[in-house]
């Protein structure tokens, strides 16, 4: 039985934006990395001698800037992905979580936005499926639910942040019965949070939500 190789990374934003610009990538889809202050170039002084402090890249008088292997990979997988899963979670404490999954043959990527980025680079495409279910913190047996029911769309995005008279007022302005509108409005309201996972490809250079 073969064991999977990790390599483990936490990259700030300017860190990553100087990477953007050393290896000659246009942008890091996804990340983030434009939403700095506008003291940029203080930033990018900074996160380029704490990346030198950490051995990640070094300066060759005669080549320029040599940036660590696994760093490299990271960075190629980042910049032109052909597929990437996207998981975010929304807690009603008002507390967000986001990652992004890189399947890949050779590699398989996994970043968690955490105000810092935390990559992990895998050799087996398992570890990326064992790590997206420790992201959303899956029981090993899964209770299924004893209820469906659908939510207006009005109603989807913002009910973490509603009480449950907010949330009832809501579904009966959108139709729904009174009944049916105080039994849902009571479930939405014990939901502790809500999770999405966004299945993106790669269409003409941008990525675009498939699934």
């Amino acid at each position: 039985m073969k064991t999977e190789n990790v390599f483990q990374l936490e990259l700030s934003r300017s860190e990553l934006l100087w990477l953007v610009d050393i290896l000659g990538f246009v942008q890091f889809p996804l990340l983030g990395v434009e939403n700095l202050s506008n003291d940029i170039q203080s930033e990018l002084t900074i996160a380029q001698q704490k990346l030198q402090k950490r051995g990640l890249v070094t300066y060759k008088p005669n080549s320029g800037w040599q940036v660590e292997k696994m760093l490299m990979v990271i960075s190629q997988l980042i910049a032109n992905p052909d597929k990437v899963w996207m998981s975010q979670i929304w807690n009603r404490d008002g507390t967000f979580r986001r990652a992004f999954a890189y399947p890949s043959q050779d590699f398989s990527l996994f970043v968690e936005d955490a105000g810092s980025l935390h990559f992990t680079l895998h050799s087996r495409p398992s570890g990326l499926v064992t790590q997206q279910q420790a992201f959303f913190k899956l029981p090993a047996k899964p209770i299924p639910s004893q209820k469906s029911f659908s939510v207006p769309n009005n109603v989807f995005p913002h009910f973490l942040t509603l009480s449950e008279s907010e949330i009832n007022v809501i579904l009966l302005e959108s139709g729904i019965g009174k009944e049916e509108a105080v039994s849902l409005a009571k479930s939405l309201e014990a939901i502790k949070s809500m999770s999405i996972q966004s299945i993106m490809q790669s269409r003409d250079g941008d990525l675009e939500v498939v699934g």
